[in-house]
């Protein structure tokens, strides 16, 4: 127990913060794309195809750090 009261808290916390921030403007970025351009559109129709959804939320998933089974 006394081994994690000696993590770098402030620097996790941080971290966590700007990876929460910076999901949430790539997911509006994504949205907004999405709804604006044919072409976004094609390209993540085509990403959320059955063969390909899977690699893709793996990677979403890993890139973010969280666990792909949480969905």
């Amino acid at each position: 127990m006394r081994r994690l009261q000696y993590l770098p808290w402030r620097s996790l916390f941080l971290t966590a913060a700007v990876t929460i921030f910076c999901t949430i403007v790539l997911s509006y970025a994504v949205g907004f794309s999405t709804m604006n351009s044919a072409i976004a559109r094609q390209i993540l129709a085509t990403l959320y195809t059955p063969p390909w959804r899977t690699i893709t939320d793996l990677a979403v998933s890993a890139g973010v750090g969280r666990s792909p089974f949480i969905f």
